[in-house]
């Protein structure tokens, strides 16, 4: 088997919370290659006039474009208004999901511009969960509706304007994190439902924004037992790829939420958990600042290279697993403008 591994195209790097790029990035960066970054509150200097926050928004942006080497990055960013708004006050703030479901395409139309004018080129929304629960910690009026009906509905039309405007989205949290209890940045959720049942609801707004195209979606930090056990959907074959890939017959990129999320943290104590991840269908691993030592990157590569090469003289199928999986990334970066 002739092929090219480029292990750092499994990795989405959340920052450091400042607003120039620390060392401890710069070094990061540099040595794993990340297919990108993710910016979060502390990246922008927010007490600043805005001319100012931009200037040191785009040196942070150059000096992390230079230290990677790659010609196009992925610039990621959480922006759903509401609770989930990291940008200063220059940037639209607007309310949560559910007060503009009606009008959601004209919204991401309007996020994505001002977005791209700061360097952000990938979204993490649409939020396709369904807010079942009244008792969910985490999502609430952060989803669409309360329906199938109306989730789907909206994150369409959320992600017709991102798509109008050039940017990238990512329908988030597979297969549905509306039911929960549970904060899964605290701790593990767990939901009874079976496939069947999942398929009658969680997974309709996911089935519909595949259909439309979506490039990305994100995984859910959860145990669903009657499917996979007692793997958390993010390390589950029988989700990722049974159920994502040959069930719904999604062919992008797969994300996994923020690893360091108390919910999977102690799967990733182990850096061969990466492989674990891109084995059950992840193709971009995030792993962020502000919940975890980044640092624990460097690990999860070498464990990749390590189980490649073992792969390769084996003849098993984790090269080619490998393989496919950074060709997702890169035709996904091609995607971007320069």
């Amino acid at each position: 088997m002739n092929m090219s591994l480029d292990f750092g195209l499994h990795f989405l790097i959340g920052l450091q919370p400042t607003a120039a790029l620390t060392a401890h990035d710069q070094a990061l960066l540099a040595e794993v290659r990340p297919a990108g970054i993710t910016l979060f509150k502390g990246n922008f200097d927010r007490d600043q006039p805005e001319a100012r926050w931009r200037t040191r928004l785009a040196d942070l942006l150059k000096r992390a474009q230079d230290a990677i080497g790659r010609e196009k990055i992925l610039v990621a960013l959480d922006h759903e208004g509401g609770r989930v708004h990291r940008t200063p006050a220059s940037i639209t703030h607007f309310p949560a999901a559910r007060a503009y479901a009606d009008r959601a395409e004209a919204v991401a139309r309007v996020m994505a511009a001002e977005l791209q004018s700061i360097g952000v080129n990938f979204i993490l929304a649409p939020c396709c969960d369904i807010d079942s629960n009244p008792q969910n910690p985490i999502i609430g009026d952060r989803s669409f509706g309360p329906d199938a009906e109306s989730v789907t509905r909206a994150a369409i039309a959320f992600l017709r304007g991102l798509e109008s405007a050039g940017m990238i989205g990512c329908a988030k949290h597979f297969p549905g994190h509306g039911d929960t209890d549970i904060d899964s940045h605290y701790a593990l959720p767990r939901l009874p439902f079976s496939t069947a049942e999942l398929a009658a609801r969680e997974l309709l707004p996911f089935k519909a924004l595949i259909e439309a195209g979506v490039p990305a979606v994100m995984t859910a930090h959860i145990l669903f037992p009657a499917v996979a056990g007692n793997l958390p959907a993010t390390l589950s074959p029988a989700i990722l790829t049974g159920i994502l890939r040959q069930q719904l017959g999604f062919t992008g990129v797969i994300v996994s939420d923020d690893l360091g999320m108390k919910a999977i943290a102690p799967w990733f104590d182990v850096p061969e958990a990466a492989v674990q991840a891109i084995l059950a269908g992840c193709d971009l691993l995030c792993i962020c600042a502000a919940q975890a030592d980044t640092g624990k990157t460097r690990g999860m590569y070498a464990a990749l290279a390590r189980a490649a090469e073992t792969a390769l003289q084996n003849g098993t199928g984790l090269a080619q697993t490998l393989y496919d999986s950074q060709a997702r990334v890169a035709l996904l970066l091609n995607r971007l403008k320069v």
